[in-house]
C-alpha cells in the first residue's frame, strides 16, 4: 500500500524558438530523466494557452495559472509547473505529498531557515531589502517577508484548476498595475488564505542568488574552480534554477564531464 498519488504531471511552458532550443540543449534531458525515474508524465507546452496581443513577458507568466485547467491535465492528482531553466539532479527525490487544497512552493525569502542570507543579495544588488519592502513596491502592506519562487509550483488540479482559471480571468487585465507579476499575486493570495505548503528549498535553488552569497567574484575564478563549485551545487540541491542562463556553460561542462 502506498500513499503516492497515482498520476503526476511535470509541465514546462516555453514559447519561442530561442527558448525552446536553450531548454532542449541544457535542461530537457534532466527533466525527462527525473520523470522516467519516478513514473511522472512529462509535458512541454510550446504554444500560448490564450493569445496575447501584444505579447508581454509578465503577462506570459500569468499563463502558468491556466496549465492545471487544461483538459489533458485536470485528471492528475498533482501538476508540477516548472520554468524552462530548471536542471534536475539525477538523484532528486520524488515530489512531496501535500495537504489537500495546498499549493507546494519554495520560500524565496527564507534561506537556510532565516531571512538574512537573502538580504545580502538584495543589498549587494541595490534592490528592496526585505520581503515586506518587496510587497510594498506592489502597494501592499504585509506583516511577513515570505513569498514564493514562481519557477517551481506544485498544484492539485482537483482544488486549483477552476480557482486559478477564475483568478486569471479576473486579474489579467490589471496585472501591470504594479511592478510585479504572477509570482507576487500568487504569494499574496496563497499566504493570506493559508494555501501555501512550503517545500524543501532544494526543490528550487536559484543559482544566481547563491552565487552572490557564497561565491562573490565568481567571474574571476579559474574554469576548474567554477566547475567544481557548480558540480557541488547541483549535487547538494535537487532542482537548480539557472535564471538568465547565467553560467549555464559551466553547468554543461559538469554534465558532459
Amino acid at each position: 500500500m502506498t500513499d503516492t498519488p497515482t498520476r503526476i504531471a511535470v509541465v514546462v511552458m516555453i514559447v519561442g524558438e530561442k527558448y525552446v532550443r536553450e531548454f532542449e540543449n541544457n535542461y530537457k534531458g534532466s527533466v525527462s530523466h527525473y520523470c522516467e525515474r519516478h513514473g511522472y508524465d512529462f509535458y512541454v507546452l510550446d504554444q500560448l494557452i490564450m493569445p496575447l496581443e501584444p505579447f508581454d513577458r509578465k503577462k506570459f507568466f500569468w499563463q502558468r495559472f491556466l496549465i492545471p485547467s487544461l483538459p489533458e491535465l485536470r485528471s492528475y492528482d498533482y501538476v508540477l509547473v516548472i520554468d524552462a531553466d530548471i536542471f534536475i539532479s539525477p538523484i532528486a527525490p520524488a515530489l512531496p505529498i501535500l495537504q489537500p487544497g495546498k499549493f507546494g512552493c519554495i520560500n524565496e525569502r527564507k534561506y537556510l531557515g532565516n531571512y538574512d542570507w537573502r538580504i545580502l543579495v538584495q543589498e549587494a544588488r541595490g534592490w528592496e531589502r526585505t520581503g515586506k519592502d518587496w510587497y510594498a513596491l506592489s502597494g501592499e502592506e504585509k506583516d511577513y517577508h515570505d513569498h514564493i519562487q514562481g519557477g517551481v509550483v506544485l498544484y492539485q488540479p482537483k482544488y486549483h484548476a477552476d480557482l486559478l482559471l477564475k483568478l486569471y480571468e479576473e486579474n489579467i487585465d490589471n496585472y501591470m498595475k504594479w511592478h510585479q507579476d504572477d509570482q507576487s499575486f500568487l504569494s499574496s493570495y496563497g499566504i493570506d488564505r493559508d494555501m501555501i505548503e512550503w517545500m524543501d528549498q532544494r526543490y528550487d535553488c536559484v543559482w544566481v542568488f547563491w552565487r552572490d552569497i557564497m561565491y562573490p567574484g565568481f567571474d574571476r575564478y579559474s574554469p576548474d574552480l567554477k566547475k567544481l563549485l557548480v558540480k557541488r551545487f547541483i549535487q547538494l540541491n535537487w532542482f537548480t534554477h539557472w535564471t538568465m542562463n547565467l553560467d549555464v556553460d559551466v553547468l554543461q561542462s559538469v554534465v558532459n564531464g
